[in-house]
């Protein structure tokens, strides 16, 4: 997988320094990347749907659903719904310390047109606060993938979503109408943490939250009432390309022309030092798997930070993958079995990098 970190978080070590003043081009690239407005966020939510009656689902062998969801409804349901399990490597696993919750599949759930007209309206919105500037609409689409009812002690321990279909990369909570307590959502990333406490009023409003699939995130205790949610996997349909696409002109840049000229004469000047490096690498913020590493598949700021590059004509822009090797010397002894070495614990570890 790849690994990002904010370019503004520049490690402060004499090697950077040293870089930055080598090759002030190199600089002026990152902070004309870092200055472009909306690139998007790692996680939203909030209200949905404000003032909504005669609302309903319904749930295979349960039938009609009213929302609000009822105490007596809300028991029918739990007979009916299977424990929700968890994923620990290859391994589905039902541990009720892990995840204390019930689920049903979305084959088996339907909701009333009005509804489900209510919820498409806002998600193409949604997705745009997570994707920023760089969101295209016409190739995401929202599959529901589960119903999940938390009672009183309903919880999930800190957790990854998996990508539970090609070109999935985020998930969206639909929470309806439940009266109940507790139940916060809390959604990580890097060092950063959002909390979407929907407590107040959950009788009678539907809330969301969504974030992207590589989030840490976990759910507080539900300490009265009832819980229940909508899960929808937030899917890109167009996940061939892995090389350099071509973007559209009219991506917005928030009037930051300025900023693309100041990018295009760095790139001028890094293009006529001989002296210059070869390659600028820069590290991604969200975790990918192998099967969705593509340019169509990157996440918000990746995304935006991508189309500028590639807008630079004079710039190749591609995805690889960095690994590091670390070989140190131990108990005296060279690491390539040459020969003893004396011991000395003023001898520095040798690092080496090697790119795939």
């Amino acid at each position: 997988s790849s690994s990002m970190e904010d370019e503004r978080n520049q490690e402060s070590s004499d090697e950077s320094d040293d870089f930055k003043s080598e090759w002030p081009y190199v600089n002026a690239i990152r902070k004309g990347i870092a200055s472009l407005s909306r690139p998007g966020t790692f996680a939203c939510g909030g209200v949905l749907i404000e003032d909504a009656i005669n609302l309903h689902i319904k749930v295979k062998g349960v039938g009609t659903i009213k929302l609000p969801l009822s105490n007596k409804q809300g028991k029918l349901l739990k007979s009916k719904c299977i424990a929700a399990p968890y994923g620990l490597g290859s391994e589905t696993l039902v541990n009720k310390l892990v995840r204390d919750a019930w689920q049903v599949d979305a084959k088996d759930v339907k909701l009333d047109k009005e509804l489900n007209r209510l919820i498409r309206k806002e998600i193409q919105e949604i997705i745009s606060i997570l994707m920023g500037d760089s969101f295209n609409g016409n190739q995401v689409i929202a599959e529901l993938y589960k119903l999940v009812y938390y009672e009183k002690g309903g919880h999930f321990v800190a957790r990854r979503d998996t990508e539970k279909a090609p070109g999935m990369f985020a998930t969206l909570v639909v929470q309806l109408p439940a009266d109940h307590t507790g139940g916060a959502l809390i959604v990580r990333h890097k060092d950063q943490t959002k909390v979407f406490d929907f407590e107040d009023d959950s009788i009678n409003t539907y809330f969301f939250a969504a974030f992207f699939a590589d989030c840490e995130h976990e759910l507080r205790e539900v300490t009265s009432g009832h819980r229940l949610v909508l899960l929808y996997n937030l899917i890109n349909k167009n996940t061939h390309t892995n090389f350099n696409p071509k973007i559209d002109d009219s991506i917005k840049l928030n009037n930051k022309q300025n900023v693309m000229i100041t990018m295009k004469n760095s790139v001028d000047e890094w293009q006529s030092d001989d002296r210059g490096p070869q390659h600028l690498a820069l590290k991604l913020d969200h975790l990918y798997t192998d099967t969705n590493t593509s340019f169509c598949t990157l996440k918000g700021k990746d995304k935006f930070i991508a189309d500028v590059l590639c807008l630079c004509s004079d710039v190749e822009v591609y995805l690889a993958t960095l690994t590091k090797s670390e070989t140190r010397r131990i108990c005296g002894y060279d690491p390539y079995g040459l020969e003893p070495i004396p011991d000395d614990d003023e001898v520095d570890p040798e690092v080496f990098i090697h790119i795939q």
